[in-house]
């Protein structure tokens, strides 16, 4: 299975605000990821609806914009192997050393998915007890994990911000060839209070 991305630059051209002549401006759009595979090709007219959908919105911003060209339409393909959350993986160095993550080390469960949510939502006083699955114990029950099987996978995180109506959900896996990451999971419910980004360290 591969990840496929499709990113685009497109020139507008329109009025300048006194009408005395023409301006540009150039407009760039990333569209969701497509995983494709054998079983599942890729879908043109989603892509064809998302730009759409995008060049739109653009409109909606600026004032009369009349679209132009495309200037580039770059197509990032990436490997994909499907993630779950599942029991401790030690954080590689180059995040660890940045002291911004809390990896709970549960060893004897597939609970991680649900510990990296409660360290967010109960840390515990004393920062030495983040990584301590007994630092939240106390709080399995705040959180409604009713026909969600462990180790968690990716596509049931839709059901889990369901039945958390508080949560949004973000998933982030480091990319090491390129010393950056990669949006496994971006959560549709951008209004709600907490978001939670999970860096799946596997």
């Amino acid at each position: 299975m591969v990840r496929v991305v499709v990113r685009t630059t497109i020139y507008f051209w329109g009025p300048t605000a006194e009408n005395e002549g023409l301006q540009f401006v150039d407009g760039h759009f990333t569209t969701d990821a497509q995983y494709v595979s054998n079983d599942q090709p890729f879908d043109h007219k989603q892509l064809a609806r998302q730009i759409n959908v995008s060049i739109d919105d653009f409109n909606r911003r600026g004032s009369g914009w009349i679209f132009d060209f495309v200037s580039a339409f770059t197509v990032v393909v990436t490997q994909y192997t499907p993630l779950c959350g599942s029991s401790f993986i030690a954080t590689s160095p180059a995040i660890a050393k940045r002291k911004a993550v809390v990896n709970v080390q549960n060893f004897d469960d597939d609970r991680c998915f649900e510990y990296a949510i409660l360290s967010h939502l109960y840390p515990p006083r004393n920062h030495q007890n983040a990584c301590k699955p007994y630092s939240y114990k106390k709080y399995r029950d705040k959180l409604n994990f009713d026909n969600i099987s462990f180790p968690m996978k990716l596509e049931q995180i839709p059901l889990f911000e369901k039945q958390n109506p508080d949560i949004s959900v973000n998933v982030i896996s480091p990319d090491s060839t390129k010393n950056s990451f990669f949006i496994d999971y971006l959560s549709p419910e951008k209004t709600r209070r907490d978001i939670r980004s999970i860096c799946c360290c596997c």
